[in-house]
């Protein structure tokens, strides 16, 4: 068990995270592509013949974002975690270091900085305010990852053994879209609690809404 201090530290940051915005590039590069074996699709995939999946687990779904990108916008090695100050009239972000930003104007400046084939992914555990960012943009899906994090997905990286796989698959595997992200919120939220019993070492999973910016 988590000790007081460290429980009251992951409150204060999970309180926090609800009051923020994602942002991060992701791309399947051929070496990604290569690995989507019929061995590793058997171990982590519900429906065996989904696409390359998407999904926060970076080891899953590469993130092309460059070190001097994140660091300039106050971040290492991880995605830009966002505070929203505003969300209207007009979006108002703030950054690690303090400086606060149009949202419209961030993400287009950033934009430039996308390679071709490359994806911008916006994403909130906060679902309503996702809605708020968001919402006029493309759904991907719902994805389920461990927290804190996000760095290990529920869905396909964390393995099902053959019997297992088939009961989970019959109560999931009709709600996953072709990159095996959630369809619905409420289906995700099942799944996650379903993974907190399945694969408590990594529980506490969160589930996270993932949308298209570029």
């Amino acid at each position: 068990m988590w000790g007081k201090s460290l429980q009251k530290q992951f409150a204060e940051q999970w309180e926090h995270e609800q009051k923020c915005v994602f942002i991060d590039f992701r791309t399947h590069d051929e070496e990604d592509l290569a690995t989507w074996d019929y061995s590793r699709r058997a171990m982590y995939l519900i429906n065996e013949d989904a696409l390359p999946p998407y999904c926060l687990d970076k080891n899953v779904w590469s993130r092309s974002m460059s070190e001097e990108l994140q660091t300039s916008l106050g971040y290492s090695d991880m995605a830009p975690q966002l505070e929203v100050v505003q969300s209207s009239p007009g979006q108002i972000v703030r950054a690690w270091n303090s400086c606060e930003y149009s949202w419209n104007e961030l993400v287009d400046g950033l934009k430039a900085h996308l390679a071709p084939g490359d994806v911008m992914i916006g994403y909130s555990p906060n679902l309503q305010l996702c809605d708020a960012f968001f919402g006029q943009l493309k759904l991907l899906g719902y994805d389920v990852s461990d927290w804190p994090g996000f760095s290990v997905s529920g869905i396909c990286n964390c393995g099902y053994d053959p019997e297992e796989k088939i009961e989970i698959k019959k109560a999931f595997g009709h709600l996953l879209t072709d990159r095996h992200l959630f369809i619905d919120a409420d289906s995700a939220v099942a799944f996650a609690l379903n993974c907190d019993e399945r694969v408590s070492e990594h529980a506490q999973f969160r589930v996270n809404a993932i949308y298209q910016l570029a």
